[in-house]
């Protein structure tokens, strides 16, 4: 199924937007903080803040992105195996297993950090813009 939402997408609970199509927020943010909350997921685009921070949040989703703010994968193996990952501001990957095996994670306009354990582990292309 496909989540579209003129305001925000919230996730937050377990398996809550699991298997979904595509998370789609025109104007506002995404939390996926649920165990599960958006994984298996196809596109997850929104508007600010991409908030993957919950275990497996949006584990082995499509491409991952924002168009003026933040992506968070803080969770463990929060954005791992994801297609692509594009922040506007930034993308932080501070979680165990954060953005691993993601082939492509990038910020426009700041900067990519890999702080957990494993955090950016075989990503192949990792570009921070300023």
């Amino acid at each position: 199924s496909e989540l579209e939402a003129s305001s925000y997408i919230d996730c937050g609970g377990m398996y809550s937007c699991y298997q979904a199509e595509s998370l789609e927020s025109d104007t506002s943010y995404i939390s996926c903080e649920g165990e599960y909350g958006c994984a298996y997921s196809g596109e997850i685009d929104a508007y600010s803040t991409v908030n993957c921070d919950g275990d497996y949040g949006c584990y082995q989703s499509g491409e991952i992105s924002s168009d003026t703010s933040y992506i968070y994968c803080d969770g463990k193996y929060g954005c791992a195996y994801a297609d692509k990952i594009d922040g506007y501001l930034a993308v932080s990957c501070d979680g165990d297993h954060g953005c691993y095996y993601t082939p492509e994670i990038e910020s426009d306009s700041s900067s990519v950090t890999c702080n957990g354990d494993y955090g950016c582990g075989y990503a192949d292309n990792i570009k921070a813009s300023s």
